[in-house]
């Protein structure tokens, strides 16, 4: 946890390498087609990760 933030790692295959708070996630494999909770419009949150990591770098 930093400031506001929780800082964990993830490589572009949707594979979790570090979680300070959801350690089970590292076993999990592939999360790229795991949706978020909002059960009306569920977004695949890590898609949009890998998206911008490899598009603009940051974000």
């Amino acid at each position: 946890m930093w400031k506001d933030s929780c800082v964990f790692a993830m490589n572009v295959e949707g594979k979790i390498l570090a979680h300070p708070f959801m350690p089970g996630l590292m076993s999990m494999g592939n999360l790229l087609l795991t949706p978020d909770k909002n059960v009306e419009e569920p977004k695949k949150l890590f898609v949009e990760f890998v998206v911008v990591a490899s598009t603009k770098g940051e974000g």
